[in-house]
């Protein structure tokens, strides 16, 4: 899936997955009780992340700076899963 602009995904109570997303210049997620899976197109420069993790495990830094594109994730009660991955 390629979003051009900015794309947000919330989810209370379950996951949310998906298999490659291309995003414009935001991505932002929001789970509670469940997990977050899927892979990014762009290289780890690209994104500004910030991320905020309770009851869980996460690949992601809480939080790094530069990039042209900015990732915020937010997960409670589950796990964060995220890889960048070239085009």
């Amino acid at each position: 899936m390629t979003v051009t602009g900015s794309v947000r995904i919330s989810s209370n109570g379950g996951n949310i997955t998906f298999e490659t997303l291309e995003v414009g210049n935001a991505l932002t997620l929001n789970v509670k009780n469940g997990d977050i899976s899927g892979a990014v197109i762009g290289s780890y420069d690209d994104f500004a992340i910030q991320s905020d993790i309770k009851n869980g495990a996460s690949n992601l830094p809480v939080q790094k700076d530069g990039g042209e594109k900015t990732m915020t994730v937010s997960c409670n009660n589950g796990d964060v899963d995220i890889e960048l991955v070239s085009d």
